[in-house]
């Protein structure tokens, strides 16, 4: 029942977030307003996870918070098509963004310890949740090309709502920690390879997450229509699938350290940077979000493992909120600051200094400690 969860879910959540940009538009913000509706997303979303993170204590809890958060957003998402002021799209956009970001840690906090006791490899699963955004976005294309982007709201409602119906046919009890002593403690993330991680994520994907937000709105100043927008991310998310499709093929064991990590780091900073000097409407649409893909292929197959290896199962859940909240803290300030960057100094300037940063987070990936959850709380 996991994979048609990942699917419905991924489904709805390509439908919600995927036309942010184009929909403040059509609501006719101006570049100010378009930035700061932009700037409280991730803001939102790094709230959402800080606040809702200690609550996930083992993975049966990560299952039940993430059945909330879908529900809150059935109703945001449908209340979202009847607000048009700048007032009232800041308020819904924020509540949005506090309940979308954590599901997605909450679901891999469940699935992922799962997937290591039965031998399974976590892309096997992951690659329904990019099958789900192809899906999404190729419809997205006939959708922006006939209907209001508005109507895209209605479609994430209701695949959300089939998600979360879905989820209460997972068996709960496989992911339930018996005893106190056993659950996640907030303690817990004080490893050095947890406090690593955490601090890469932080400046490495803050920094690409806030492109995918401004990337759309540099294409559109270079002439970009919006029903071509959603091709280019579909068909940057079938190259995304290829990649977890041949993952096992590239790497032949689960647990093989650093590597996969720094050549997510390396391919998606790689791809930010053809924003700095590519001006061509196409050739830097579909190459950003072609190598953005490749990255992100890397991080979602392997991410989650690393960071149970030095957190622990039961408080992984905790964890990859954690580290869901701080990379939207980096994409927060960016979102904000960035329409003050590009409009004085061009949107070359804004790639160039997430360049920097994400050049930072893979840097600390070079610190982590070998050795797992043992050795390194000893260090603590």
């Amino acid at each position: 029942m996991v994979c048609p969860l990942y699917l419905l879910f991924y489904m709805g959540d390509a439908f919600l977030t995927s036309y942010y940009a184009h929909y403040f538009i059509e609501n006719g913000m101006s570049p100010d307003q378009q930035s700061a509706l932009l700037g409280v997303i991730p803001l939102a979303l790094f709230l959402g996870c800080f606040v809702l993170s200690p609550f996930a204590k083992s993975p049966k809890k990560a299952l039940w918070l993430y059945r909330i958060c879908l529900f809150c957003e059935i109703g945001l998402a449908i209340t979202f098509t009847f607000v048009h002021s700048f007032a009232g799209l800041m308020v819904v956009t924020f509540l949005i963004g506090f309940f979308d970001g954590a599901p997605f840690s909450f679901l891999e906090g469940y699935v992922v310890p799962l997937c290591e006791k039965r031998g399974i490899r976590y892309s096997n699963i992951r690659i329904f949740g990019t099958i789900g955004y192809i899906v999404s976005l190729a419809f997205g294309y006939f959708l922006l090309s006939n209907f209001p982007v508005r109507d895209s709201y209605y479609f994430a409602a209701g695949l959300f709502a089939l998600a979360a119906i879905s989820s209460f046919f997972l068996n709960g009890k496989e992911g339930e920690v018996q005893t106190e002593k056993e659950k996640g403690r907030i303690a817990d993330l004080l490893s050095a390879g947890v406090i690593i991680l955490l601090l890469s994520q932080l400046f490495s994907y803050g920094a690409f997450n806030s492109i995918s937000y401004i990337l759309p709105v540099y294409l559109k100043t270079l002439g970009l229509a919006d029903a071509d927008y959603s091709l280019m991310r579909s068909i940057s998310i079938v190259a995304e699938m290829i990649m977890l499709l041949l993952m096992p093929v590239i790497v032949k064991k689960r647990n093989i350290g650093k590597w996969p990590l720094l050549v997510s780091g390396v391919v998606c900073l790689l791809g930010s940077s053809l924003g700095v000097f590519i001006t061509h409407t196409f050739a830097l649409g579909y190459l950003t979000l072609i190598l953005s893909a490749v990255g992100k292929a890397f991080c979602f197959a392997f991410l989650a493992s690393a960071m149970e290896k030095y957190s622990g199962e039961n408080t992984l859940a905790m964890a990859l909120t954690v580290n869901t909240g701080l990379t939207d803290l980096t994409s927060a300030a960016l979102n904000f600051a960035s329409s003050a960057i590009y409009a004085n100094i061009g949107f070359q300037a804004y790639f160039g200094i997430a360049c920097g940063l994400e050049a930072i987070g893979v840097i600390l990936l070079f610190f982590l400690p070998k050795e797992g959850i043992s050795k390194t709380r000893e260090a603590i």
